[in-house]
């Protein structure tokens, strides 16, 4: 018996404290996880763990963290069920606290009928602005899934198609990990896909990356219409992006 606990990302806030998230697990399901560390010793700063984020009966987690200009804290993941799986956006403030403003409570959950979908990058854009990645699935094949959503948490219908777009690669289930914002505002999101022909069990997955403008509309000047899809023998996986000064992209 017993809790485990279990990091998947980091950052540090505007007040130079650590700050680690992902998720608990106990003999019934896995709670979200948010601690707090000063970064001088090292000691928990249990005083800033936000309450009231769980949900019972589900099993939920945090993949990944960003920090807005304002110094208030997103964090990304999933709540998943027997019956459904929902992207889930919290935000904290600069002081640790929910931030009750944001959402319903300090959380956003998005879950379109007849689709399970997960969270798994989120980026905080400077006109307030939020930027999320992740993954669509309808049971039988996954999509990459990238939404927007404005500074009090609503989606932002402006942006692709009534808030969201939706990119198959074609005959494959597509699963975007990580995205970056060029300076044109630009998104690239990347990935796997086990893109190609014959039946899936004897697929391989390969690097998978697409440009989305600004506006949610595939930039069908990347790549191949907008696709890129990079295999390097066996199965290959890209989990995350970087933007190098020369404009470059490192995929990892």
């Amino acid at each position: 018996s017993g809790n485990f606990n279990y990091a998947l990302d980091s950052i540090l806030d505007a007040n130079g404290n650590i700050v680690v998230a992902g998720y608990k697990r106990n003999e019934i399901d896995t709670d979200l996880l948010i601690k707090y560390f000063d970064s001088s010793d090292l000691n928990e700063m249990t005083y800033l763990t936000p309450s009231g984020l769980e949900t019972s009966n589900k099993n939920e987690i945090i993949q990944n963290i960003a920090i807005q200009t304002d110094g208030k804290l997103l964090f990304i993941g999933s709540s998943i069920s027997s019956k459904d799986s929902a992207i889930e956006i919290i935000r904290l403030n600069s002081d640790g606290s929910i931030d009750n403003g944001f959402g319903i409570n300090g959380k956003v959950s998005i879950n379109n009928e007849n689709y399970w979908e997960t969270g798994n990058d989120i980026v905080a854009l400077d006109s307030g602005n939020i930027l999320l990645a992740g993954t669509q699935n309808t049971g039988s094949q996954a999509n990459f899934f990238i939404s927007q959503l404005d500074p009090n948490g609503a989606v932002d219908t402006t942006f692709g198609d009534n808030g969201s777009i939706v990119v198959d690669f074609g005959n494959s289930s597509d699963f975007a990990k990580s995205m970056i914002v060029q300076d044109d505002g630009s998104i690239i999101v990347v990935g796997f896909s086990d893109y190609g022909d014959g039946p899936a069990s004897q697929k391989t997955n390969n690097f998978a990356m697409v440009r989305i403008l600004k506006d949610g509309s595939l930039d069908e000047s990347f790549g191949e219409a907008g696709y890129v899809i990079t295999d390097f023998g066996d199965s290959d996986y890209a989990n995350d992006v970087a933007l190098q000064s020369d404009g470059k992209l490192l995929i990892a």
